[in-house]
Parts: structure tokens; C-alpha cells; sequence
């Protein structure tokens, strides 16, 4: 009874860091499509829901200089798939999102590998302190 109250406790405390968690996770989103938002409205010169490439390809200019050409072409056919040179705010939002994701599942991808690595370093490590404990690097006589 005594470890099933521990397990109930355990998954409790959980619980809540989940909802914590959570809970701040959408506070940043919330921030982020605020911060994308305002963007946006200054790129809208027009007010239209719109922003023109050219918008686009000024404010890129002006903010991070000229972007390769490869570079600007790829994120172009991303944010206006259909060539017609107005990118809408909603579809913008989305991309941004998409790509704040793609980069966070890279950094916890590159994560998880370090954390890999260090775990076959200390497994490695620990192979070679028992051998030497149990005699297996025998000198030769």
C-alpha cells in the first residue's frame, strides 16, 4: 500500500510539471504569434492581410542583407507555393511556426545524440575500470 501511495504521489508531482509545462508552452506560442503579428503589420504596408515578395524580399534585404539566391528561392516557393507573388499573413504565421519547429525537433535530435554519446563514453569507461579491477589488463610476465 505504502508504494502504490509512492507511485500515486510520484505520478501526481508529474502531473502537474506536464500542466506546467504545458501551460508555458502556451504562453510562448501565444507571445510568438503576437511577435508575428506586429511583424506582420509592418510589413502589411496596405493593411490588406497581404505581404507582397517584394515586401518580403525588402524587409530581408534590410534586416540580414542580401540572402543567397539558392537560400531566398526555397524559402520563397515555401511561403508563396503558388508563385503569385502575395504571401498571406495567415500562411506566414504557419510557416514560422513550422520552421521554429523543425528547429527545435533539431536541437532536441542533436540532444538526444550527445546524450547518446556521452552514455557510450561512460559505458566505455566503465567497461575499462572493471577489467582493470578484475585482472583483465594482465601485464605480460
Amino acid at each position: 500500500i505504502a508504494e502504490a501511495a509512492r507511485e500515486d504521489a510520484a505520478i501526481g508531482r508529474m502531473d502537474r510539471r506536464l500542466e506546467m509545462l504545458i501551460s508555458d508552452l502556451k504562453e510562448q506560442v501565444e507571445v510568438v504569434d503576437q511577435t508575428i503579428g506586429e511583424t506582420m503589420h509592418i510589413l502589411d504596408l496596405d493593411g490588406d492581410g497581404i505581404i507582397s515578395v517584394q515586401e518580403l524580399t525588402e524587409a530581408v534585404q534590410v534586416l540580414k542583407g542580401k540572402p543567397l539566391e539558392a537560400q531566398w528561392e526555397a524559402i520563397l516557393d515555401r511561403v508563396d507555393p503558388d508563385h503569385d507573388g502575395r504571401i498571406e499573413k495567415a500562411q506566414l504565421r504557419k510557416i514560422v511556426r513550422e520552421i521554429d519547429e523543425e528547429r527545435k525537433l533539431e536541437e532536441e535530435r542533436e540532444r538526444q545524440e550527445e546524450l547518446a554519446e556521452r552514455e557510450r563514453q561512460e559505458e566505455l569507461a566503465k567497461r575499462e575500470r572493471e577489467s582493470a579491477d578484475t585482472g583483465g589488463g594482465e601485464a605480460a610476465e
